[in-house]
């Protein structure tokens, strides 16, 4: 049986999603018991106000900002949904990836107050795949539509540049 770089991907990320979830898991369990972080989380911690301009940029940011390129990703998501080219198949992973960590990212923000290890672990995760799977994509993009390096029906764009494929 033959596994396909996509295949590969996939199982990969898999593996990676659950085994990374062990450690943030048994992280969450052991941050209940350590009596340092007990007093973080009831908030007795110090407090430093930030200005008007800091929490206007913060409010902009994350209200309007990550809602729009959000918004963008999931646009992009469903235009290229149907389209049957690698590259671009790829590219909706990687978008759809990003996504992902992005909502998980806004719900650790709004709903635990950016305190969720497994929620910020997901984030990174998200993000890992989703520019892991765009920078795939604009390879083979660049290799199936310009290039034709790997292509065995077409001529390398390279091939007057060196002595030619041994």
């Amino acid at each position: 049986m033959k596994i396909n770089s996509f295949q590969f991907l996939f199982v990969s990320g898999i593996l990676i999603l659950i085994f990374g979830i062990l450690p943030a898991g048994l992280g969450e369990y052991l941050a209940e018991r350590d009596p340092a972080l007990v007093l973080i989380a009831r908030d007795n911690v110090p407090y430093q106000p930030i200005n008007f301009f800091e929490q206007s940029g913060a409010v902009f940011s994350g209200f309007i900002v990550k809602p729009a390129y959000m918004s963008l990703s999931l646009l992009l998501i469903i235009f290229l949904w149907n389209r049957k080219a690698r590259d671009v198949q790829l590219l909706r992973w990687g978008l759809i990836f990003f996504l992902a960590g992005e909502v998980a990212c806004a719900i650790n923000y709004n709903f635990y107050r950016e305190n969720s290890a497994f929620m910020e672990y997901l984030h990174s995760f998200g993000m890992a795949l989703g520019i892991a799977y765009i920078l795939l994509a604009l390879i083979e993009g660049l290799d199936s539509r310009l290039i034709r390096f790997t292509s065995s029906y077409e001529i390398c764009s390279f091939l007057g540049l060196c002595n030619g494929c041994s």
